[in-house]
């Protein structure tokens, strides 16, 4: 949702997840620049894209 609504970037994101202790990515490198977002036009980052994608693929 951070990264969605613009209050943190992806890489920052990632950033977080590798030095939280708590985090189940703690051990995994996670260097280097985030993957692109896949170019999907169901795919909006919402629930309702979500569950159409889902749904064609029924």
């Amino acid at each position: 949702m951070n990264i969605v609504s613009g209050k943190i970037s992806p890489d920052e994101a990632r950033e977080r997840e590798a030095t939280d202790d708590t985090s189940i990515y703690r051990n995994v490198n996670l260097t280097g620049p985030a993957p692109e977002k896949p170019e999907d036009d169901l795919d909006d980052g919402s629930m309702s894209g979500l569950l159409s994608k889902a749904e064609g693929e029924e």
